[in-house]
């Protein structure tokens, strides 16, 4: 008989990993059920949810609680853009400072994926200083950036105000 790599892979004791190994007697009430009819229990990384019915590890619902990275990529400026998208940190920050929900910022950036909304403003509420430190540096290389062009362009008012008497000249003839 042909072995597979499934049939290698198996562990012949068929042991959990230590990670699936709860203690279902520190089982709490789980708020997210209305019905309060279901309990969580915390082991290592993992997170069992069990019903009062059956308290047994067989019928328990298992899933891995990973940490997640930010959905974050520099760019060659330097600037910090959100997912596969071409959309920068402090849009979305400045969005959501101003009262925007993370479904009105995806309707506004339509390349933006909600889960990557969602986690962009997590990893901000749980890191403010550095996002505030980070949108205070952005703030400051733009300012430098708006002097440097008005540096080398000539002074505008002069060609408006030459403009507006042209366009009054004309509306009176």
């Amino acid at each position: 008989m042909n072995k597979t790599f499934f049939d290698e892979s198996q562990n012949s004791n068929d042991e959990l990993m230590p990670e699936y190994h709860f203690d279902y007697q520190k089982a709490k009430p789980n708020r997210f059920d209305r019905d309060a009819q279901s309990q969580a229990v915390m082991g290592g990384k993992a997170l069992a949810l069990v019903t009062d019915s059956d308290k047994s590890k067989e019928e328990a619902v298992n899933f891995i609680v990973e940490p997640e990275a930010p959905p974050f990529r520099e760019d060659e400026t330097g600037a910090i853009r959100v997912g596969n998208s071409r959309i920068l940190l402090e849009l979305v920050i400045r969005a959501f400072q101003d009262g925007a929900s993370p479904e009105s910022i995806v309707q506004r950036y339509s390349t933006l994926l909600l889960s990557d909304v969602y986690t962009t403003i997590g990893y901000y509420l749980r890191h403010q200083e550095a996002v505030k430190a980070y949108l205070n540096h952005r703030e400051q290389l733009a300012e430098s950036v708006k002097q440097k062009l008005s540096s080398v362009q000539p002074d505008l008012s002069l060609i408006r105000l030459r403009l507006l008497a042209q366009q009054q000249y004309f509306y009176e003839s």
